[in-house]
């Protein structure tokens, strides 16, 4: 016998459309409020096994990595929150080129460890030299589900915000 569908207890309502640039920045600001929150969350269990993963012999203290995760935070977390306050069209980077800067930490930890670079090819290196170990995250995903979420959220927020904005103008 076929699985029945089932019913939600309470109706699922669409999101309205947003229609005006102010709506849509509005919107825009919410979901990077939320990609900001997801990183936050996400961001000490990142750093912790990115460091573990690379190291066999010299194991970093609880200390070590305590203070890997802080700096990691300190230079993500503001710069991103300030970066997504600001209106659609005064963001000059994108969220993703802050949250690569999460490796830093990282890859000073291991540095100090010892740990041995990995090879990367030249354009890696080209475009972050700092980069030692291959940490920077590529995709919101490589910090977990729920930045991929939000993150995709935050970008399709900001293409519909451009979208707008270029309708108004007409």
């Amino acid at each position: 016998m076929p699985d029945e569908p089932v019913e939600p207890d309470e109706p699922v309502e669409p999101d309205e459309p947003v229609e005006t640039v102010a709506g849509a920045e509005e919107e825009l600001a919410r979901r990077g409020a939320m990609l900001v929150r997801s990183v936050r969350e996400a961001l000490p269990a990142w750093v912790r096994a990115a460091v573990l993963a690379r190291c066999a012999e010299q194991q970093p203290t609880e200390a070590d990595l305590a203070e890997a995760v802080t700096m990691a935070g300190v230079s993500v977390l503001a710069p991103l929150d300030s970066l997504l306050a600001l209106p659609s069209w005064e963001q000059r980077e994108t969220p993703l080129h802050i949250l690569r800067r999460a490796a830093d930490a990282p890859t000073d930890l291991l540095v100090a460890l010892g740990v041995t670079p990995i090879r990367r090819d030249a354009f890696d290196e080209r475009r972050l030299p700092r980069d030692l170990y291959g940490l920077a995250p590529v995709t919101w995903a490589d910090l977990g589900d729920e930045v991929a979420s939000a993150g995709l959220a935050w970008s399709a927020a900001r293409a519909y915000t451009h979208l707008v904005a270029r309708r108004s103008a007409r």
